[in-house]
């Protein structure tokens, strides 16, 4: 039996997310294009230790424990340190793959030198953490707020010692590569852009809307995010609140869970547009493209950290026109799907302008979406294509 292509990362499914959907894709691409693939990822609550999913790939999963950094980070080293002594026995790896910092810190050891090793960098841990940790650093000690500065300090180098370790870096975006050049300079000229892919048989403008939200509204808005600090869902309330006093009726879809729910209810009272925000919690990947064609505009209103955002290919392939605030990889993201509404900057003003923009323009930008982005999306989008850029990365390091 040929040897496997091994996948290492802390974010898999059941768990959902970006990176969980970038892994997943892959790894199922590559099982159809004839390879054999390996995950060694954290456990999850409800998830067997070891199995073989239904798409082929095989998944090992070590102990993980929920408990305060940093003996969370030690645990996960160790565990993921053993299991990966153990597949190295059963089943050694053609070729490992690392997605992420701190599932790599164990295995990195057993296999540099030995191995071909390819990281994908999805974004700056430590810089990912600050904007997540900004206000409990706030309104922490100076004790704490050393400690939290220690942290980044070592997630850091700890990310930096990957980059220097792997034969062969992957970036999503240009973005991307600027941060790899702050942290390993001699590692951004050669590093190789692969973006994240879609699914091209399941976003597409034929998906049939989840449910009809036009009820009462002149455009309907769809926002897909973590509800966190660094999303922005903040200055997207806020535009819509400022649009209804220019007269136009925005009925706003925001899904996804996290901790600022009950803080972004709160906002809406507030601001008088509580009848307006449909708060739908967390969607299940089999039906986000039923809620992306529910939508006339989806928005990505980021305030920092936007690596690559995947969820803008998605909702293009589907035919629903994109706005997003001029962050990160989002003017990337943009200029792929052909979209001009790129806001001035990161404001609830500026993201109002780009609504009210596309509310005028919805049939052209509609039609556009629909008849010549999607299908260019899924044709050089689509996960059998980027499953065949990373097959090109492996052969360079003589992994055909």
């Amino acid at each position: 039996m040929n040897a496997p292509i091994l996948h290492v990362t802390d974010a898999f499914p059941p768990e959902r997310g970006g990176v969980e959907r970038v892994v997943e894709e892959l790894a199922a691409a590559q099982v159809r294009a004839g390879r054999r693939v390996q995950v060694l990822t954290k456990a999850v609550a409800g998830a067997p230790a070891r199995e073989v999913r239904a798409d082929g790939v095989e998944v090992f999963r070590y102990p993980f424990a929920a408990r305060p950094t940093p003996w969370k980070y030690l645990t996960s080293i160790r565990a993921s340190r053993r299991l990966a002594r153990q597949i190295d026995r059963e089943s050694p790896p053609a070729l490992v793959h690392f997605h992420l910092t701190l599932s790599a810190q164990g295995p990195l050891d057993l296999w540099r030198g030995r191995k071909p090793l390819v990281y994908s960098f999805y974004g700056p841990w430590h810089a990912e953490f600050a904007v997540e940790a900004e206000e409990i650093r706030r309104a922490a000690g100076g004790l704490y707020r050393a400690y939290l500065d220690e942290q980044m300090a070592w997630q850091r180098r700890r990310q930096i010692r990957l980059l220097r370790a792997v034969d062969r870096v992957a970036v999503l975006s240009e973005f991307s590569r600027g941060w790899v050049g702050q942290l390993a300079p001699e590692r951004a000229a050669d590093a190789v852009r692969i973006p994240g892919g879609i699914d091209p048989d399941r976003f597409t403008p034929d998906a049939v809307p989840a449910i009809d939200w036009r009820s009462g509204a002149d455009f309907v808005v769809l926002t897909v995010r973590r509800l966190a600090r660094r999303m922005g869902l903040d200055l997207l309330l806020a535009a819509v609140a400022e649009l209804k006093t220019r007269g136009l009726a925005v009925r706003c879809l925001i899904a996804g869970g996290g901790p600022l729910r009950r803080e972004l209810e709160e906002q809406a009272e507030q601001l008088g547009i509580t009848a307006q925000v449909c708060f739908l919690g967390f969607v299940p990947d089999e039906q986000l493209q039923g809620l992306y064609r529910a939508a006339d505009l989806f928005v990505v209103p980021s305030r920092a950290e936007e690596n690559f955002g995947l969820i803008v290919l998605e909702a293009a392939a589907c035919g629903v026109p994109v706005a997003a605030t001029p962050v990160g990889s989002l003017p990337e993201m943009l200029a792929a799907v052909a979209s001009p509404y790129q806001a001035r900057e990161t404001t609830a003003t500026a993201l109002a302008e780009v609504i009210e923009r596309a509310a005028r323009e919805r049939e052209p930008q509609a039609r556009t979406c629909r008849e010549i982005v999607s299908p260019r999306l899924r044709r050089e989008y689509s996960w059998p294509r980027i499953a065949a850029e990373f097959d090109r990365v492996y052969a360079g390091l003589g992994v055909d």
